[in-house]
């Protein structure tokens, strides 16, 4: 049994879908005890999941269970620090995290503003509703729990063994399947969904940590859902919305119910920023991987190779 599990580890393809499995394994385990386990315990403890935010600061809670297991399976699998997968002390994540929050801000803030100008989308109200605060942690914990899963440990389960090409396009098409059930998915919104997994994947690898992609995570979602009270993947979280958004067309440029994940506008952008990465890459900017040096390479991989 030994000698078995020494050959699968010395295989390093093998080794990594094997590991690659495994961590998904622990996900959706992990997701599906803490759905079972934890709603009497916090309606005990909390409150009512049916009362006001506080299906919202349940889910948080989950998420960050997801983010401890899956950080620990992790670390176990490949014998590993959590830097190893992007996650380097919180002093040299501070810059990426703040820029990505700009980036994720921003790019909400660019595509609302044209669909606003174009005159499909139009704001009534301001007002700070409460709530906001449960839905920034909310949000958060998505964002911190989705990373840690796509980009975070299935990105570099990859990456560690050498095939960076594979460990950058497959969590990706993984992260747009996730939405594939999503309110009002369409084959575009899930196009885009993979475009924007595989824009962070990069952004991840050009900057050897996780934490830009979750800031940029973070505040794509709040600010589009919340802050302009747009839907976000499907999903209408208007109720806690500072700004009360009306679409007065569905079309393919702003993705219609979905949001604007769904439109092409956001294909465009997204396209963009795919080749700003891409020029950057062909520049000689890349970086070896998105560990520390330290961290790259096992015994059985060559740091210098790209893909399978």
């Amino acid at each position: 049994m030994s000698s078995l599990i020494e050959k699968i580890r010395h295989h390093r393809a093998l080794s990594a879908f094997l590991i690659f499995l495994l961590l998904f394994m622990v996900f959706f385990f992990v997701s599906g005890f803490s759905e079972i386990l934890l709603p009497p315990l916090y309606e005990k403890w909390i409150g009512s999941l049916d009362e006001g935010v506080h299906e919202y600061y349940y889910d948080t809670i989950v998420e960050l269970i997801l983010v401890i297991a899956l950080v620990l399976a992790f670390c176990l699998a490949h014998r590993s620090s959590p830097a190893a997968m992007g996650l380097v002390n919180l002093k040299e994540g501070v810059m990426p995290f703040l820029r990505g929050l700009f980036y994720g801000a921003g790019g909400v803030t660019l595509i609302t503003g044209v669909l606003f100008l174009k005159g499909d989308v139009s704001f009534s109200t301001f007002s700070l509703k409460p709530g906001v605060f449960a839905m920034l942690v909310f949000f958060a914990g998505v964002a911190l729990s989705e990373e840690t899963l796509t980009r975070g440990v299935l990105q570099h389960t990859f990456v560690r063994k050498g095939y960076v090409k594979l460990g950058l396009i497959l969590p990706s098409l993984l992260f747009g399947a996730l939405h594939l059930g999503n309110p009002s998915a369409t084959w575009l919104s899930i196009f885009n969904t993979m475009l924007i997994g595989l824009i962070l994947a990069l952004g991840v690898y050009l900057g050897k940590n996780l934490y830009s992609a979750i800031g940029f995570h973070l505040t794509w979602n709040f600010f589009l859902s919340i802050v302009y009270g747009l839907p976000v993947s499907g999903f209408d979280f208007s109720k806690y919305s500072m700004m009360q958004a009306q679409l007065k067309q569905s079309d393919i440029w702003n993705g219609g119910e979905y949001g604007i994940e769904g439109g092409l506008l956001t294909t465009i952008l997204f396209f963009i920023v795919l080749g700003v990465q891409a020029f950057l890459l062909t520049q000689g900017k890349r970086v070896k991987s998105s560990l520390p040096a330290e961290e790259f390479a096992e015994s059985d991989a060559k740091s210098n190779q790209m893909g399978g």
